[in-house]
């Protein structure tokens, strides 16, 4: 069975850029959060050139088109909920959209592919599985 991989920001801005292959993907079954699709389009909204926006465009367009987006639902406001309670009932309390990023796929039972190392502090409060691009 396949493994479904949610991917954080920083690992889809490696992909986006060309710094990670997105073929080392292909044993999973990867998605990406709504917000991470945000993140990129702001990048691509702050692009400089004309050439760079039309660059950016082609890329996330493909991106898009590889990697299925994941809505926020209500199961993922409660997946939330529960992890922003449990860390700050541990005093540590996370980043907004790591935390919404982390929902999804924890309402998925996906693995978060991500090299941030803020997430860890959410290991210890949830049942969050984190990927290390390295380990795929």
């Amino acid at each position: 069975m396949t493994s479904r991989v949610v991917i954080d920001t920083c690992v889809m801005a490696d992909i986006e850029r060309g710094v990670l292959d997105p073929r080392r993907l292909a044993p999973y079954d990867p998605a990406m959060s709504v917000l991470t699709l945000g993140a990129l389009l702001t990048g691509l909204a702050k692009a400089k050139t004309k050439a760079e926006r039309e660059q950016r465009t082609r890329r996330i367009s493909g991106l898009v088109r590889l990697v299925p987006v994941l809505d926020f639902s209500l199961r993922t406001a409660v997946a939330y909920a529960m992890l922003n309670a449990a860390a700050l009932s541990k005093g540590r309390e996370g980043q907004r959209s790591d935390m919404l990023i982390a929902a999804s796929a924890m309402e998925h039972g996906a693995f978060l592919l991500t090299k941030d190392k803020g997430f860890d502090r959410l290991r210890h409060v949830s049942r969050i599985k984190i990927l290390h691009p390295r380990d795929l």
